[in-house]
């Protein structure tokens, strides 16, 4: 009984020295910050220790986290520019010049769009507009605190990672490439999915 109970103590110990190894925090440091001050390092712990913060923490966005490749530093400071232009412009409500920051197929579609909602306006900028300003009060945080996580890039797609230090998860947001640059194919952020 002894032995058995000197056995368990050993195993208990051990598995008691392999748990106090490491914070719990995962830290990616494969991408570089830009120059711009809204760019962070890959850090997707800023929320519960949880990298995709949905609280359950686990990695099962992990497919999402690691969608294509990681930018390229001048990608990365394109869609950088152009994720912190549209959401200063969001916070200021000017739809006519967030739209020129989308994608063509966007503007096009956008007034059709929400034609049945009260969002609707006769054209990209009056829907972009109304709908600014139905969320001003978020978006005037949101442009106060983006930080642009990682931009990951697969074909002519790009996924922004954003993090609100305000808001309990890890968001994104979605580009296409438009020429040399990058536009943007959602109207907001939306949760990491």
């Amino acid at each position: 009984m002894r032995s058995q109970l000197g056995t368990l103590a050993t195993l208990l110990l051990a598995f008691g020295a392999l748990g106090c190894g490491g914070s719990g925090k995962t830290h990616n440091s494969s991408s570089t910050a830009a120059s711009s001050s809204k760019v962070v390092p890959p850090n997707f712990t800023t929320h519960n220790n949880d990298r995709d913060n949905d609280g359950d923490n686990n990695d099962d966005d992990e497919g999402v986290l690691r969608y294509g490749s990681a930018a390229s530093p001048r990608e990365r400071r394109l869609s950088t520019t152009l994720v912190t232009a549209y959401f200063k412009l969001a916070a200021a409500e000017n739809g006519a010049k967030a739209c020129s920051l989308l994608a063509p197929f966007i503007v096009e579609s956008v007034a059709e769009d929400y034609a049945s909602t009260p969002l609707r306006g006769k054209d990209c900028a009056a829907v972009m507009r109304r709908l600014f300003h139905e969320h001003h009060a978020l978006l005037a945080t949101k442009n106060t605190t983006l930080k642009v996580i990682e931009v990951r890039v697969e074909g002519d797609k790009a996924l922004a990672i954003l993090d609100f230090p305000t808001i309990p998860e890890v968001r994104q947001i979605t580009e296409r490439r438009v020429g040399n640059g990058w536009k943007l194919i959602d109207l907001l952020d939306g949760i990491l999915e």
